[in-house]
């Protein structure tokens, strides 16, 4: 799950122009795991124009037409991801809200993160216990393919961290006045 904020200004989330090509590198390596691309829809406007450098749009596109051509590789895009990460093993991403929407679904994460990132706040830093982090994709490829084989020693953490959401019917107001609480 590839964030939208590449450049190097506002949240400082996206990985995706830094480390593509070695995703498409371990897609191909490793045959026995299907991966599912899936980037925020405001990513490729990032992208359009050739906004992003030395990632041309003509790149991004060639891209995914490579991954979809790999046997075990599939693009998402337009439609809703959560019937695909419900159905997922393991998220790997660099995105925001993933990093708490996933612990709602239980699954194991692992956060690809930026060294310069925006600052978690004490509710994010709270959430991020409940996930695996990394600054380097080579160690996030590793804790993916250790959690598609191991249980996740997160899930306990990713419980508390979601308890108070998922004892009322409407746990998404919880987290939208959790949110604006935090920014208040």
């Amino acid at each position: 799950m590839a964030h939208h904020s590449i450049f190097d200004a506002w949240f400082n989330f996206g990985t995706f122009p830094r480390i593509y090509k070695q995703m498409l590198q371990w897609t191909r390596d490793h045959g026995d795991v299907n991966v599912v691309f899936n980037p925020h829809p405001l990513l490729r406007e990032n992208l359009r124009n050739d906004q992003y450098p030395g990632l041309p749009m003509a790149a991004y596109e060639q891209f995914l037409r490579d991954f979809t051509a790999l046997p075990n590789g599939n693009v998402v895009e337009h439609q809703s991801q959560y019937g695909f990460t419900a159905a997922a093993d393991v998220i790997l991403t660099d995105g925001i809200s993933s990093l708490y929407e996933m612990q709602v679904q239980r699954k194991p994460i692992v956060a690809l993160l930026r060294p310069d990132h925006a600052e978690f706040t004490q509710v994010g830093q709270r959430l991020m216990r409940g996930v695996h982090a990394t600054s380097d994709v080579v160690a996030a490829q590793q804790m993916v393919l250790r959690l598609l084989n191991h249980p996740d020693e997160l899930r306990p953490q990713q419980k508390a961290n979601t308890k108070q959401w998922l004892q009322n019917e409407h746990p998404e107001r919880a987290i939208v006045q959790a949110m604006i609480d935090e920014m208040s």
